[in-house]
């Protein structure tokens, strides 16, 4: 118990100067110990006694080697907090004003839960990246692959911890800066869950619009964020909502559909790569006696797509030999036709819904014809199985048999989260080289060609027998 109390150096008595170490009045004793409520009530009466433009009278430093530090004052009421001019911006949250009576040791705890954020991807499942071997059963990682003009799913996910800290926050906001490469482009929110709970479109604010490329380059984002949304009061948000249950964290889960564009790095081989990169960060309250923002580290995700090179040769893969004028058809491995459109290069991409511009044009038939150098490369492929069939055979060439085209990648985030490695197993085949051969071709074994030729040689041998037979019986009897 404190007696003869005096105003200290940081004292005011609500809006008046104090003088210090005159008298504190009765009053302001009473008052105080009469303050009650949430530490937010509790504090808003307390600070009509400190002078928050005042110089401190003490400070202290704490570090990961020296986390403590010891103080000796003088007996009486301090108010304790972090340093918030150096945490704004940071991942980091401040701690609440924190009231002691130092008539004995005490320990004043910062705070050392924060939020974070995790952005993820999703796959085909069958084609999903392996964590530790094990696919995660909806596809979802930090990197996949996808054909050009693919719709596809990207998850955005913050973790705030529910505690004695987050409740001394009157309003707690959430901004989430999503940062996409210009091989993106954005088509819709689809929806955005606090605990698995959907939210109204009312409820938060969203910069995005439909058919917005990310600002940065393809590697390195340059001018970000993309867009970003805004949850401008997570409690209010979450008291309006009574379907919203809290345990000791609060999940906050954005997802989002985007696609590869014809801007996009395409892959043709392994690599470790940091092209069609995508991130977020986070922006939390972390002050609960101001306005400040903390800011989390990005997180990344990683796109692929592939390009098949071919060149079609005449009789020998050989230089000079290659040739034009052959036309090519791409099936799925559901034996369905892949569409196509041409670019201006004169390469065939994997064909949306809506051309990307004007240098882009339909391919009649989506056969692909083969260039005066024999080339024809499809650009735009996802991870699967492909044949391709030769649908216009130039003249005096034999039609060439189905050719099965197999792209088959691991990819994964790289150590260290800077990069993400592809691997192309020795399946796959990015590279082909179709040779045409010339001239009459007698039917291949295993065929009802070979039956017929076998059936009709066994004729043969059985007349030229019997020719030899009544030859030889008409030179006896001449004899």
């Amino acid at each position: 118990m404190l007696t003869s109390v005096k105003w200290g150096t940081n004292a005011k008595n609500d809006t008046d100067a104090v003088r210090t170490g005159d008298p504190v009045p009765d009053a302001v004793l009473d008052a105080l110990k009469a303050v009650s409520g949430t530490n937010q009530e509790k504090l808003a009466e307390i600070t009509k006694y400190w002078n928050a433009d005042s110089t401190p009278v003490d400070t202290f430093a704490s570090t990961k080697a020296a986390p403590g530090t010891s103080k000796k004052l003088t007996p009486g009421y301090y108010l304790v907090r972090d340093n918030q001019a150096k945490l704004e911006g940071k991942d980091g949250a401040a701690t609440l004003l924190i009231v002691k009576v130092l008539d004995k040791d005490i320990v004043a705890t910062a705070k050392s839960e924060k939020p974070s954020v995790d952005k993820q991807v999703q796959d085909e499942v069958g084609d999903a990246e392996k964590n530790g071997g094990e696919v995660n059963p909806e596809g979802w990682g930090e990197s996949a692959d996808h054909a050009l003009f693919e719709n596809f799913k990207f998850r955005l996910v913050a973790t705030i911890p529910v505690n004695a800290d987050y409740n001394d926050y009157p309003t707690y906001k959430l901004v989430f800066n999503d940062t996409m490469s210009k091989g993106i482009t954005f088509v819709q929110i689809d929806s955005v869950k606090v605990n698995g709970i959907a939210l109204k479109d009312t409820d938060y604010v969203c910069t995005a619009t439909a058919g917005q490329k990310g600002a940065g380059k393809v590697g390195e984002n340059q001018d970000k964020p993309s867009w970003t949304l805004t949850i401008e009061d997570l409690k209010k948000v979450m008291k309006e909502n009574t379907s919203i249950l809290v345990t000791d964290k609060i999940t906050v889960e954005v997802v989002y559909t985007a696609y590869l564009n014809e801007e996009a790095q395409v892959f043709n081989a392994s690599a470790n790569s940091t092209d069609n990169k995508n991130s977020v960060d986070l922006e939390y309250s972390n002050n609960p006696n101001a306005d400040g923002m903390g800011k989390t580290p990005e997180d990344h995700v990683w796109l692929f797509t592939y390009v098949v090179n071919n060149t079609k040769y005449a009789n020998t893969a050989e230089a000079g030999n290659e040739l034009p004028g052959a036309g090519f058809t791409l099936y799925d491995q559901n034996d369905r036709v892949v569409p196509l459109w041409k670019d201006a290069a004169g390469n065939y991409v994997v064909a949306g819904t809506t051309k990307p511009n004007d240098t882009y044009t339909d391919v009649a038939n989506n056969e692909m014809i083969t260039e005066t150098n024999g080339t024809f490369n499809i650009i735009g492929l996802d991870h699967g199985t492909y044949t391709l069939k030769e649908t216009t055979v130039p003249a005096t060439y034999n039609p060439l048999d189905p050719v099965t085209i197999t792209i088959s990648a691991d990819h994964k985030e790289a150590a260290g989260g800077a990069s993400a490695a592809m691997e192309l197993t020795a399946a796959s085949t990015m590279n082909n080289k179709l040779v045409n051969k010339s001239g009459a071709t007698l039917p291949e074994t295993g065929g009802i060609g070979t039956t017929i030729f076998y059936v009709l040689g066994g004729m043969m041998f059985v007349g030229a027998a019997l020719i030899l037979i009544v030859r030889r019986k008409a030179e006896a009897d001449e004899i």
